[in-house]
């Protein structure tokens, strides 16, 4: 009898272990990316014409596409955190949030938004990028590498083209400052993709 209630008595003590770890697991934390403001010196001119572009398929490496936070922790290493999590999948965060920066670069109605029905006719043009790397590492250094190209949508003839080398610092190793920092490299990317379009041809 004693040894029975003994028994009893340890495994209530493995389940209010057992629920204890549970009510104390970390609350998973959802991000996102976010629309910059330009600045000045990279909002376009009114009369400027520009063929309409569409912001087309964006290449993620298979490492970084997921809903999970990835930080780089060294030179083979990735911290995969399960805790932060980004609000859908990453490379259709990208896509939205770089069709927006750029539509703000860019004179009204020359960008066409994800999930907005294409001109039937006339002119377009994709916006094609592919990432090497997006992603936070061990100094909470974001660095964006990655080469887009803009194509004719009709015989998908390359336009131009360029790569890009963005590093932002991240003010933590917080998720959402994490993501802030993306989103500011993010923008500057679409600094550039407005300057190359931009300029006569």
């Amino acid at each position: 009898m004693i040894r029975r209630i003994a028994g009893v008595t340890i495994l209530g003590g493995f389940l209010a272990a057992g629920l204890g770890g549970c009510a104390s697991s970390p609350a998973t934390q959802f991000i996102g990316l976010n629309t910059q403001a330009p600045t000045a010196t990279h909002r376009a001119a009114q009369s400027v014409k520009i063929v309409p572009i569409a912001v087309g398929r964006i290449d993620l490496p298979p490492d970084l596409d997921r809903l999970s936070l990835v930080r780089r922790t060294g030179s083979n290493r990735l911290d995969v955190d399960d805790t932060v999590q980004w609000g859908g999948p990453l490379g259709q965060l990208i896509q939205q949030t770089l069709a927006s920066d750029l539509a703000a670069r860019l004179p009204p109605d020359r960008v066409i938004l994800p999930h907005v029905p294409r001109p039937a006719s006339g002119p377009m043009r994709f916006l094609l990028v592919t990432f090497q790397t997006f992603s936070a590492g061990p100094h909470n250094q974001v660095t964006l590498q990655a080469h887009w190209t803009l194509v004719n949508a009709r015989t998908r003839a390359p336009v131009a083209g360029r790569d890009a080398d963005i590093e932002v610092q991240a003010r933590s190793a917080q998720g959402g400052d994490i993501a802030a920092a993306m989103s500011r490299a993010l923008a500057q990317l679409a600094d550039q993709v407005a300057s190359v379009v931009r300029k006569p041809r």
